[in-house]
């Protein structure tokens, strides 16, 4: 059996003097006041009832937001650490070359010839002859450039490799270690044969 609250035997005792009991209505009203109906909690009250937090909460909080965003910096940090970039411009003989086609192939030989040459990454050349190669692993790469084909430079040059060759086994290899390389080149003039 449950034992009586101690203010609803102090009531009890306060009435005892009475021949009849207190109408319900009393006892009633001594239970609400005792044991209050929980109240409805909506969504802005949970999140007003968050911002009372106690100060353990608050610094549990603080400790779990500040953990997560020292992770994401981390995971920033591994993803590329190891990734460059690989820009320049593209000439046709003194000027720019207006468009055309950057391609970048990785190279996993170590020595002439080279046969496994892997293409990497393709990119579009901009107006004024500006390509760039975003995140690109450390290794050894060769750029080809290709001038539009229904531009002027494509019946003036040749596609080349860097810098200002025609054939990949004479080409100079980008190697990226540590910094992020800047290799313009230049297209080999056109004698009368385009490869």
């Amino acid at each position: 059996m449950e034992k009586p609250d101690n203010i609803e035997e102090k009531f009890r005792k306060s009435f005892s003097d009475y021949k009849a009991d207190p109408p319900d209505r009393v006892w009633e009203e001594l239970k609400n006041d005792l044991h209050p109906a929980p109240r409805a909690e909506g969504f802005w009250i949970r999140i007003a009832d968050f911002t009372k937090l106690s100060p353990r909460w608050v610094n549990t909080t603080v400790a779990i937001v500040m953990a997560s965003f020292i992770l994401f910096l981390s995971f920033l940090y591994f993803v590329t650490r190891d990734h460059h970039t690989i820009r320049g411009h593209a000439y046709g003989g003194e000027s720019r070359l207006y468009g055309g086609t950057a391609i970048l192939f990785k190279v996993e030989d170590k020595a002439v010839p080279l046969d496994s040459i892997d293409h990497y990454r393709t990119v579009t050349i901009d107006n004024n002859g500006y390509f760039q190669f975003p995140r690109v692993e450390t290794g050894r790469y060769l750029i080809r450039i290709l001038p539009n084909a229904s531009s002027e430079a494509a019946e003036k040059f040749q596609p080349s490799w860097f810098d200002q060759h025609t054939n990949p086994h004479e080409s100079d290899l980008i190697i990226i270690s540590s910094d992020d390389v800047n290799a313009d080149v230049h297209l080999t003039q056109n004698s009368g044969i385009r490869k």
